[in-house]
This record gives C-alpha cells, structure tokens and sequence, in this order.
C-alpha cells in the first residue's frame, strides 16, 4: 500500500506501507495469519412451561448432542449477512438480534447474538436439558443470553419479543416466569408491567375464549426505563 508523506523540506514522498523494516526485521500485513471469525447465535423462545433455546443437532462428538446455530464471517460473506441469515433460519422473531460479547478461542474470534423467537424454525430444547448438552463455550454464550434476558425485563423489551404482536398481562407474566424460573405474584407484576412503559393497549380483547375476555396490549413503540416500582 503507497502513503504519501511529506519530509521535512515539503516535498512528498510515496512510501510502501505494506512492508516495513523495524528494528531490522521485516513487517509485512501479511507476516501473521488473520484469525478466523465466526458468529453464534441463542435463539430463546417460550416452550410449553420453559424457556427454551434453539439448537443445531450435531452428531459430531457423541456426548455432546447439539449446537448453537453458527456461521463463519468470510470476506464474501461479512458479519451483518451472516447475522441476518442465522436469524432468519432461526424463525419468526419478535425483535432485533441483540449481540452480546466477542470470545477470543484461540485462533477464532466468536461473536454471539441473541434473539428471541416468536415461531422457531429450528429444533428447541428446554434450556435446563440443553445447557449439559452443549460444548463448553456454546455454555458460555447460552449463559449470558439468558443473563442478558433476565437483567434487561425492566429495562428493554426483549424478553417480550417471546410474544406475538398482541398478548394479554397474563402472557408476559408467563414470559417473565419463564425467563426467572420462578412463580410471580400476578397482582404484583400486573401493577409493575402497567408502571413500567413497556407495555401499552391496543384497545382490543380476546376473541373466542370461554372466559372473560382479557385486554390485549402491544409492547410500547418507545419504552422508558421505569421507574422503580415496589
């Protein structure tokens, strides 16, 4: 690579980049290998009473039956396609792919994002028999998704995104239980979900049910970090 410098009288002077003598050995851009880059991604969705994490079965090691779904970042195929393809495999989604950290392996540099998915596309397991299933770094990343899911239910409307477009109080309360492993009190969330801006109307109830129609609400366009709410 030529750079144009100028020396001490003014004059400019094209200089060969690509190689340079330090300390009287040759650097070259090319003296070290570029690390592979690769991108993982935690699909969280709402099983049947858990939350569940979408999986790639792999028949490579024998003990170890599954794998986050992942992809190789190459020059004809950068990040932002390679993401956008691993979420679209991985089904309908509820919001953005939220990245979460880079892990240096060695030679391989992981990048991990999380989604939550309305319909998975691919096989879920339930997170509490997926985590022993999974080699140690995919552990790691599975662990700071749901990390991720359960700092930010106040603070963002991720966690909602499990849900379809319109849900009832009761269904969010599901997600959040889901997320915690853990009951919730309903009277206590229902009051703390309504506070927090996460959540608006849609004006619009339940259809065809045999009991009292419950109100539908949407996630809010623009949520505010609640206030606390006791």
């Amino acid at each position: 690579m030529l750079v144009t410098r100028h020396n001490a009288a003014g004059k400019a002077v094209k200089r060969d980049m690509t190689s340079k003598v330090r300390g009287g050995h040759v650097y070259s851009e090319d003296a070290f290998e570029r690390p592979a880059v690769e991108v993982v991604l935690v699909g969280l969705c709402l099983g049947s009473d858990a939350l569940e994490i979408a999986v790639s079965p792999t028949a490579e090691q024998p003990h170890l039956p599954y794998r986050l779904p992942w992809a190789e970042v190459t020059s004809t195929r950068p990040m932002s396609v390679s993401v956008s393809q691993l979420v679209e495999d991985a089904g309908t989604t509820g919001t953005v792919a939220k990245q979460l950290r880079a892990i240096n392996r060695q030679e391989t540099i992981s990048i991990s994002y999380a989604v939550p998915l309305v319909t998975p596309a691919q096989p879920t397991v339930p997170v509490i028999d997926a985590i022993p299933n999974l080699s140690a770094h995919d552990r790691q990343v599975a662990d700071m998704a749901i990390d991720f899911a359960r700092r930010s239910l106040w603070d963002s409307t991720f966690a909602l995104g499990l849900l379809p477009e319109r849900f009832t109080l009761l269904d969010a309360q599901r997600v959040h239980e889901a997320v915690l492993g853990e009951g919730l009190k309903k009277d206590t969330f229902r009051r703390k979900m309504l506070a927090s801006g996460l959540v608006e109307p849609t004006g619009a109830r339940e259809e065809d049910v045999d009991h009292r129609p419950a109100e539908l609400f949407r996630t809010a366009d623009h949520p505010t970090r609640p206030d606390p709410v006791e």
